[in-house]
C-alpha cells in the first residue's frame, strides 16, 4: 500500500513539474509613439546637460591643479590694458558683476579662472558665462572678445558679494590683502604652498583692493571702471 501511495505522488509531483518548468509566455513588446520618445527625450536633456557640466568642472579643476602656472576661482576682464580680477566662490555675484563690466565696455578674459603665469601675468581662460536667471535656472552666454589682449598685468582685485540693496562703499586694501584674496580662491594652494605665493606675489606687485558689499552689477561695473580709468 505504501509503495502505490508513494507511486501516486511522484506521478503527480512529475507531472506538476513538467507543468510549471514550461517556458513563460514572452511579454508584449512594447509600442513606443512618437510622444513617447519626446517625452523621454525631455526628460533626459536636463540630466544630460547636468552631467556634462559635472564632466567639464572636473576636467577644469584637473587642469588647474595639474599645471604649475596659478588658478584662481575668478572672475577677469581687461581695462585700459590691465585685468581686473573678481575672485569668489560660487553664488557671490560674481558672474553678474563679469558680466555688466563687459556690457560697460570692458573685454571678457573669464567667468572660471584668473590664469596667473609664473611671472604673475594674467590670461584668458573663456567660456561661456553662467547666469543664473530669476527661475533658478542657468543661462549661458559666450561673451565675444574682439579685442584680445594676450597676457596682462594685474591691476585690481575685487572681493564683494551681492547684497539687495547695499551701496558700492568698497574699502581699499593693500597689495599683501589683495594677495590674500586671491590665495584663499586659489585651487593649488594647499598642494603647492611656496610657489603659489610667489606667482601671486608677482601677480599683485602694483594691484590694489577694493573689499565691500554691492547692490545691483551694473552700477557697481560703471563704477569700477571710472576708478580705474581715473587710476
Amino acid at each position: 500500500m505504501f509503495a502505490c501511495a508513494f507511486a501516486r505522488t511522484m506521478q503527480r509531483s512529475s507531472r506538476s513539474w513538467k507543468f510549471a518548468s514550461r517556458p513563460a509566455a514572452s511579454p508584449p513588446t512594447p509600442k513606443l509613439s512618437i510622444s513617447t520618445i519626446r517625452l523621454s527625450a525631455t526628460l533626459w536633456a536636463p540630466i544630460r546637460t547636468t552631467l556634462l557640466d559635472a564632466f567639464e568642472s572636473i576636467v577644469r579643476f584637473d587642469i588647474a591643479v595639474a599645471t604649475d602656472w596659478v588658478f584662481v576661482h575668478s572672475g577677469v576682464v581687461v581695462w585700459n590694458g590691465a585685468a581686473i580680477a573678481v575672485p569668489a566662490p560660487s553664488m557671490h555675484g560674481k558672474s553678474r558683476l563679469v558680466d555688466a563690466l563687459v556690457r560697460a565696455g570692458a573685454i571678457y578674459y573669464s567667468d572660471e579662472y584668473a590664469v596667473i603665469d609664473s611671472q604673475g601675468f594674467v590670461h584668458p581662460f573663456q567660456r561661456p558665462i553662467s547666469l543664473r536667471t530669476a527661475s533658478g535656472t542657468v543661462r549661458r552666454t559666450m561673451l565675444r572678445n574682439p579685442n584680445f589682449a594676450g597676457a596682462v598685468p594685474l591691476r585690481l582685485v575685487v572681493s564683494t558679494r551681492y547684497e539687495p540693496g547695499a551701496e558700492w562703499r568698497p574699502r581699499r586694501g593693500t597689495a599683501a590683502e589683495a594677495l590674500l584674496v586671491l590665495l584663499s580662491n586659489t585651487v593649488r594652494a594647499r598642494l603647492a604652498p611656496r610657489e603659489t605665493l610667489r606667482v601671486l606675489a608677482r601677480a599683485v606687485a602694483r594691484a590694489e583692493l577694493l573689499e565691500g558689499c554691492r547692490g545691483e552689477a551694473e552700477s557697481v561695473a560703471l563704477l569700477l571702471l571710472e576708478d580705474q580709468h581715473e587710476a
